[in-house]
């Protein structure tokens, strides 16, 4: 009966993704936050039909409802097509070059849906009004999955496993989406709208660390301590300051929430295992001893550039994507003559490989080569780069809404992100490439404004600074 119910609410409720493609883009973004095979018991089939009926329905909608979003808003943002090109190479990786196609062309087709999702998005969001409840709305929904993750880890599951459903089965991944979004949290602080400061910015923030704190992901805490220096970087004059009083008032209500929700031993639980990213070092040898879960993530990258090294043939097109896991033995000998035993033992998992490389970067260049590592950095580094300069070439207010804040969100974003990746295997993550698409969608918002104000068509909003202002001012 559970099961019933459930199903009738997400495919009862989809029809209303025709009035708008936005509220298509919400239900699925909603829909990846708490994943519906949680509520259904694992049961992937149903959930891949609702997740691509959304995105079919949500396409169908921009097609009927396109003559009503204002042109100029919706221009393609150049990174959508550098999306296009990197599904490209790697469906010539996945059908020419894969040692294992089947395996590769699963994950190939899985980014090509996530590409026209992305598409959608830019057509969908064509006023800034929408970006502004887009975003309270994901971070009220990320707000209630770590509520969720603090009731489970303080009713026994330690580790919030299953949390994040298949898609970041683990805590670590979904940490870094939490990193991700963070530092929306803080500049949602500085929003116009009370509602949005009060309910969603000052909530979010401190439940967010809360969660990641929780979840004692050491990358995730590396990812932390950057976006806060980030943040503080990129601050200029008086933003210091303010900034140094927001931390103090939401480090406080940190400290009482943290006071009153962690468990007995947990700070210093917590702070031994930072302290193994240091390894321990032997005083009578010199050598530093690393815990096992270190050890064998530099077990895996040694292993990884040594075969990429010393393999031509995978240079240029890789072994295929996501395929890298499944070599391990056919190249077993040359790995037992390079690694020790100990870090072979690692590396192999078990005795039989399989075990991801926990390195995205890694992961990217020896499933795809260089046909699919160069466009895909190159994608990161434009939407960083267009994100960082949207202060510099844009109003800074659209409807009423601070587009440079939700920039300099973004960009911060997705440093402290690609930081945590460095850790794990997650090149396929849906939710990081929406933000990408979504630096393209505030440029849009910031070319329309600045067009329409050379036209004559609106005045510069009351209370706007002077475009030529500091970059990271607010």
């Amino acid at each position: 009966m559970r099961r019933a119910f459930l199903l009738l609410m997400f495919w009862g409720s989809m029809p209303v993704i025709l009035i708008d493609p936005f509220l298509g883009i919400v239900y699925y973004t909603l829909n990846s936050i708490i994943r519906p095979e949680q509520l259904l018991w694992g049961d992937a089939s149903a959930v891949g039909r609702i997740f691509l009926a959304v995105q079919g329905l949500s396409f169908l909608s921009w097609i009927i409802n396109k003559g009503k979003l204002t042109p100029e808003y919706t221009p393609l943002p150049f990174q959508i097509k550098l999306l296009w090109f990197v599904a490209f190479t790697m469906t010539i990786v996945s059908f020419h070059a894969a040692l294992f196609p089947d395996w590769s062309w699963q994950w190939t087709s899985g980014f090509w849906k996530m590409t026209i999702l992305c598409f959608i998005m830019v057509k969908a969001f064509n006023t800034a009004k929408k970006l502004e409840l887009y975003y309270a709305l994901t971070l009220l929904w990320y707000v209630l999955l770590a509520i969720w993750g603090i009731q489970q880890k303080l009713g026994g599951n330690v580790r919030m496993e299953g949390l994040g459903g298949t898609q970041l089965p683990d805590v670590n991944s979904l940490a870094s989406v939490y990193i991700l979004y963070f530092p929306l949290t803080y500049y949602s602080v500085f929003s116009k709208k009370k509602w949005i400061k009060l309910y969603i910015a000052i909530p979010s923030f401190v439940i967010f660390v809360v969660f990641i704190l929780f979840g004692g992901s050491r990358g995730a805490f590396l990812g932390l301590a950057l976006c806060l220096a980030y943040i503080f970087v990129r601050s200029k004059g008086l933003q210091k300051i303010k900034m140094v009083f927001t931390f103090i008032i939401l480090g406080a209500l940190l400290v009482g929430t943290l006071s009153q929700l962690a468990p007995e031993g947990f700070f210093d639980e917590y702070t031994a295992r930072l302290a193994t990213m240091l390894g321990q070092k032997n005083e009578t040898t010199g050598e530093t001893k690393r815990e096992a879960s270190a050890s064998g993530r530099t077990a895996m990258w040694k292993g990884a550039i040594y075969i990429y090294r010393n393999h031509p043939e995978y240079w240029l097109m890789g072994v295929g994507m996501n395929s890298y896991r499944l070599m391990y033995m056919r190249h077993i000998d040359e790995l037992a003559g390079y690694l020790d035993s100990e870090e072979l033992t690692l590396v192999l998992f078990g005795g039989h490989g399989g075990k991801d490389i926990h390195n995205t970067f890694l992961s990217v260049l020896l499933g795809g080569g260089m046909f699919v590592f160069v466009p895909w950095v190159f994608l990161i580094l434009y939407a960083w780069r267009q994100a960082c300069i949207i202060p510099k070439k844009y109003p800074r207010f659209v409807d009423g809404v601070d587009i440079h804040n939700y920039a300099r969100a973004l960009e911060i974003g997705i440093v402290g992100y690609c930081l945590c990746v460095a850790f794990l295997t997650m090149e396929f993550n849906d939710i990081f490439y929406w933000h990408l698409t979504m630096v393209g969608v505030i440029t849009n918002l910031g070319k329309a404004k600045l067009k329409r104000e050379e036209l004559g068509q609106e005045e510069e909003e009351w209370g706007e600074e002077p475009r030529r202002s500091f970059a990271y001012s607010s």
